[in-house]
């Protein structure tokens, strides 16, 4: 079975974008380049204070999703409230 490869450099800003852009201004996002250009995100956002872990995840994976087929390039995403940190 053949291995897809993104290309990080080109995915990377895209999902930054697309997460500040649906979580607000106060959205910290990290990443990190894993497994044949694949995005690994961290969040911190404050709308996730008091928020079920999976209700976060919604949010993050509605707003990479509207990346269409480069959404495929994110392997991970753990997101955090800033009450959390």
């Amino acid at each position: 079975m053949p291995v897809m490869q993104f290309n990080f450099l080109e995915i990377e800003p895209k999902v930054k974008q697309v997460l500040c852009d649906a979580l607000g201004q106060h959205t910290k996002v990290e990443t990190e380049e894993v497994d044949y250009g694949r995005v690994f995100v961290k969040v911190i956002a404050p709308q996730f204070n008091d928020m079920s872990m999976r209700k976060r995840q919604d949010a993050v994976w509605n707003a990479i999703n509207s990346l269409g087929s480069e959404a495929q390039a994110v392997s991970l995403v753990l997101a955090f409230g800033t009450d959390e940190i």
